[in-house]
């Protein structure tokens, strides 16, 4: 058997051992977005404008 076909053959029995058990809901997707959305107007910049970088770089 070629390595490719071994690999081929891993790769779908790692997958179904995955698949096979359920992962539930971490976090409320809803949730998420309000913290995402609140994170990225704390560190916004008041006017909106682009920022330069705190290592000088451009």
């Amino acid at each position: 058997m070629a390595v490719p076909d071994l690999l081929a053959r891993l790769l779908r029995a790692w997958r179904r051992d995955v698949l096979s058990t359920p992962i539930p809901q971490l976090v409320d997707p809803a949730h998420a977005v309000r913290l995402v959305r609140d994170a990225a107007r704390v560190h916004a910049s008041p006017d909106e404008a682009r920022t330069r970088a705190r290592n000088g770089s451009v």
